[in-house]
């Protein structure tokens, strides 16, 4: 009987073994490179395979070239123009309507004040200022007569008190007449208003006279200005206004 020899077969080679079987796309895919700096796609050489170990590199460095591109110096400098218009709408606000702070101490700019006629709106709350055309149109019950005084406090918070004045036919009260010297005396010296309930009109406080007392910070605006600011969108210059309108019951 014969010897069955067998014989170790060597691996076959690429040619011999046929066409190579499919594998998995995930296994075998590049990663895509991301952009160069210049935004040129970055060519992928054959020859350089990406290694696993190099895509955290990679991925790395392309996050770093877009924080780049917003970080520029450009884009990190002070907005000036913006915080200087912010700064420039916080000086020119809105001026309120209302007396000081019961708890404060003011003064009152002497060069800033006027007669005015207002109309207190109920429906929305507002006070509206009316120009002489209007005052014209319209009921004197409708609207009331006041002087208007610029006042400050410590704190450099800026207001205007509208203290009422006399009607037509003479009607005048305590709290005005109250009113008005408080403001009097608060052009020359730092006051605080205290209302009295048993007599109905204000009290004046002084400071203590141990305290010395600091310079007034008045606005440097005209009257005129401080008008603007105050009834900003609330100045009724015609009798077709809708308010004028609603109030003589043509609509």
């Amino acid at each position: 009987m014969s010897k069955k020899i067998q014989t170790k077969q060597s691996a076959p080679t690429r040619a011999e073994s046929g066409p190579p079987q499919a594998v998995s796309s995930a296994a075998t895919s590049t990663p895509a490179r991301p952009p160069s700096s210049d935004g040129t796609a970055r060519a992928t050489d054959s020859t350089e395979p990406i290694q696993e170990s190099n895509i955290g590199a990679i991925v790395k460095e392309a996050k770093a070239t877009s924080l780049t591109r917003q970080l520029t110096p450009d884009a990190l400098k002070l907005d000036v123009a913006h915080h200087q218009l912010a700064v420039n709408a916080s000086e020119q606000s809105m001026i309120p309507l209302g007396a000081p702070n019961k708890q404060l101490f003011f003064r009152v700019a002497s060069a800033l004040s006027m007669l005015v006629c207002l109309l207190d709106w109920k429906a929305d709350g507002f006070s509206y200022l009316l120009t002489q055309t209007v005052q014209r149109a319209i009921s004197e019950a409708d609207v009331k007569f006041v002087k208007l005084y610029v006042w400050v406090d410590r704190r450099d918070n800026v207001g205007v008190w509208a203290v009422g004045v006399p009607y037509s036919d003479g009607t005048n009260y305590d709290a005005w007449k109250s009113g008005h010297k408080v403001c009097e005396r608060a052009k020359t010296e730092w006051v605080k208003k205290r209302w009295n309930r048993q007599m109905g009109v204000y009290d004046i406080v002084t400071l203590h006279p141990s305290v010395e007392a600091p310079k007034p910070n008045f606005p440097e605006l005209t009257m005129e200005e401080v008008v603007e600011r105050v009834f900003e969108g609330r100045i009724i210059d015609s009798v077709d206004h809708p308010i004028i309108r609603e109030l003589q019951g043509l609509m």
